[in-house]
């Protein structure tokens, strides 16, 4: 982290993250046998974590509400898939 914020390299993985989970969820919808699978990403959001100094503004358990909330989207979910949420809201960006 530099002058308080995440550096580039942080920041580009997690545009590679959802990139990669938009092309596995396109590549996967093409094949009709894996109709069931749904590929999503999510952000946590700023948890209080080591990684963080403990300075996030969500406990562990608030952290993990959106990722529990996107395993247990139902499967097959094609409106879902090759989506990245946050506060288990689709998250549009681009």
């Amino acid at each position: 982290m530099s002058k308080g914020r995440p550096s580039f390299a942080y920041g580009s993985s997690k545009m590679r993250v959802i990139a990669l989970t938009r092309v596995q969820a396109a590549d996967t919808a093409e094949d009709k046998t894996n109709k069931d699978v749904l590929m999503t990403c999510c952000c946590p959001g700023y948890v209080s974590t080591d990684m963080s100094s403990f300075k996030g503004t969500k406990t562990i358990d608030e952290g993990a509400i959106t990722p529990v909330y996107c395993a247990l989207l139902p499967p097959g979910s094609a409106e879902f898939n090759g989506k990245m949420f946050s506060d288990k809201e689709l998250y549009e960006f681009w």
